[in-house]
């Protein structure tokens, strides 16, 4: 990281060190099974900082900042007794503000193609260093990662991301593995058989195009093996404990309105529906509930209900109904769709908050202008949905149809998430246009129709590339400065 990154601020911080001595020196003499939220956050940070450097350097690690800057996580970085000493927000700030300083020494790096750590490179700051976020929210993952990269994946290959994320600041991921098993148990309350739910299913690697209702049938792969819908029942408990651990907010499934065609046949009311651009050719397809169908609050409350027993609540729960499909020129029907989708999660879990890509609004825009947009979420309290803009960069250099922030004036008052697509079919090439990776971010943070910008992320349709756009991507995430391009560029080699 670069020295633009940081704004130095010496402070006293003498006072506020010994208050936390004291309250380390008494939560020492807990009994060992009691334990606290901090307790486990500071387990895994450190137990993250210390894979990263191999335990060759073992830092001065503690939690001490609360979240008094609107929420968003901050860390100081100074100098104690010849030590280095971080005091941070959270977790993830914790370990992000130790890898920070550790690329701004020169002394290590973390990729997906490998990383090192050398201590004698690491240096001890002059003055303490302050940073504050602009963003509550960094959001990472795009749901077609879970085909292009994921779908089989161990749960050691998944702890080596975890660690990316927190070192990277990332704290709010997508958590999608698991939905599957979700959705036979809830599909066989309904009193389908396990072979209609079956025929409905694709194999692992398709399935982020199934979960978005563009494709359906076992003739893609499937039907799913149920070691396989176990497993990931198992993988995706030991996700949300280290997510939770971490403090980090993800941000798990809801019901769509998506059904197997052996519910129509039972129950009736479903509408065919699949990708336009595709479907004449492949006959791709899969079955939506029609908003006004009771069965489709129904089952989206059943679907949340069994997430929550199974994995606990969450308070962030995706859903997306019209992805790359045509979206419904009747407004009224557009708002059915909006109240019955947040009806269904917040029936369930009253404090939840409804999630939907934005992918659609860019590359579906003229689909969505007249109102449409708006018209779906009008009954939905600003607070209680969220926007992930996960396609700015296509806005602007691809589409060129101007910022959805614009098109939509302020998101029409909603929460939404400043991203990107830096890599898009899970290709390896490496290319970037670096200049709006590091500082695209400006144009929303500096606009009067920002509203309510909370987020930062990237959503790459698949990871394991192009290791330098992702370390300069989660440099931009902490900081409401541009970039210089050319020293970030010199330092990073």
């Amino acid at each position: 990281m670069t020295h633009h990154l940081f704004t130095s601020q010496p402070k006293d911080f003498s006072r506020q060190r010994l208050e936390l001595s004291l309250l380390f020196i008494f939560l020492s003499f807990l009994p060992s099974f009691a334990t606290t939220p901090s307790q486990d956050g500071l387990r895994e940070a450190t137990g993250i900082i210390n894979r990263f450097t191999g335990g060759t350097y073992t830092p001065v690690l503690r939690l001490s900042l609360p979240l008094t800057v609107e929420g968003h996580d901050q860390y100081i970085i100074t100098s104690e007794n010849g030590r280095l000493a971080i005091d941070a927000s959270s977790p993830v700030a914790l370990c992000h503000a130790f890898y920070s300083w550790t690329r701004h020494c020169g002394a290590g790096i973390m990729t997906w193609s490998g990383h090192r750590f050398d201590a004698n490179r690491m240096r001890l700051p002059s003055a303490p260093i302050t940073v504050v976020s602009p963003y509550r929210d960094h959001q990472y993952f795009n749901v077609v990662t879970f085909g292009y990269t994921t779908p089989f994946w161990s749960q050691e290959r998944w702890d080596e991301e975890v660690d990316w994320m927190a070192l990277h600041g990332i704290d709010m991921p997508l958590a999608l593995n698991g939905q599957e098993a979700v959705q036979r148990i809830v599909f066989q309350k309904m009193g389908l058989t396990m072979n209609g739910i079956k025929d409905w299913e694709v194999g692992p690697a398709h399935l982020p195009w199934m979960r978005m209702g563009n494709i359906s049938g076992k003739s893609l792969d499937g039907p799913l093996d149920d070691e396989w819908v176990a497993q990931q029942v198992k993988l995706e408990k030991h996700l949300l404990s280290r997510y939770r651990a971490l403090g980090m907010k993800p941000i798990v499934p809801a019901f769509s309105g998506f059904v197997p065609k052996a519910f129509g046949d039972r129950y009736g009311q479903t509408t065919k529906v699949g990708w336009d651009w595709i479907n004449a050719k492949h006959n791709l397809s899969n079955y939506r509930l029609d908003p006004v169908n009771p069965y489709f609050v129904k089952v989206g409350r059943l679907f949340v209900e069994t997430w929550d027993s199974i994995f606990g609540p969450a308070h962030y729960y995706l859903s997306d109904s019209f992805n790359e499909m045509t979206v419904p020129s009747d407004t009224t029907v557009l708002t059915a769709y909006g109240d019955s989708i947040y009806k269904s999660i917040t029936e369930a879990n009253p404090n939840a908050v409804w999630v939907m890509q934005g992918w659609t609004l860019g590359y579906q825009r003229k689909q969505w202008q007249g109102g449409r947009f708006e018209a779906l979420v009008k009954n939905i309290p600003d607070n209680r949905f969220m926007l992930l803009d996960m396609a700015t960069d296509y806005n602007h250099l691809i589409w060129k149809n101007g910022w959805n922030w614009e098109a939509f004036p302020r998101m029409a008052g909603k929460e939404w998430v400043w991203s990107v697509i830096p890599d898009m079919g899970g290709r390896t090439q490496y290319n970037g246009v670096i200049d709006y990776y590091a500082n695209g971010r400006l144009e929303a943070l500096n606009s009067t129709n920002r509203g309510q910008l909370t987020g930062y992320g990237f959503a790459p349709e698949g990871v394991e590339n192009n290791d330098m756009v992702y370390e300069l991507l989660t440099d931009g995430g902490w900081t409401d400065r541009a970039i210089d391009v050319a020293a970030w560029i010199r330092s990073y080699i």
